[in-house]
């Protein structure tokens, strides 16, 4: 390599370290001037007076409540009437709604009908039937029993 070339890297190479450092200084001074440029706490102060403090908080987040109490009916139905406010307070045992009866009334009424078609069938294959058929016609009638007794139950629960 000739002595020129060797020179000119030489002299690149110092140019840019150069640069680097005055890049370097540049930012320690705006960062220094920028740091010291922020505001000292200060306080406002009052005398003390009687009245009401207001004061607003916003923010984000999800917010639950500390007790809730799911209320369900024992039985379905069209509500009637509701018997008690928004706030008001209310106790065990409290009537809060009424539900409408009539269908639960003709649940009963479905039940019974079904109940008394599955015992004129199981007499009617008691007279000549073998023994499939019986059980398949007893295990009816209980089904319908059971049937029947859920919907006395539901239309007791109405209020």
């Amino acid at each position: 390599m000739p002595a020129s070339i060797r020179t000119f890297a030489s002299a690149r190479k110092k140019l840019i370290i150069g640069l680097i450092l005055v890049a370097g200084v540049a930012g320690y001074v705006v960062y220094s001037r920028y740091k010291s440029a922020a505001q000292p706490t200060t306080y406002a102060l009052a005398t003390v007076q009687k009245g009401t403090l207001v004061k607003t908080v916003s923010g984000s987040g999800q917010v639950s409540i500390s007790n809730q109490v799911d209320v369900k009916a024992k039985a379905s139905g069209d509500v009637t009437a509701v018997l008690v406010q928004q706030g008001q307070d209310v106790k065990s045992g409290d009537v809060l709604i009424r539900i409408d009866s009539t269908d639960a009334a003709k649940a009963v009424r479905d039940a019974q009908t079904s109940l008394a078609s599955a015992r004129l069938s199981l007499d009617k294959l008691l007279q000549s039937a073998d023994v499939l058929s019986i059980v398949q016609a007893e295990n009816a009638v209980s089904s319908a029993a059971r049937a029947l007794a859920q919907a006395q139950d539901a239309q007791k629960q109405l209020p």
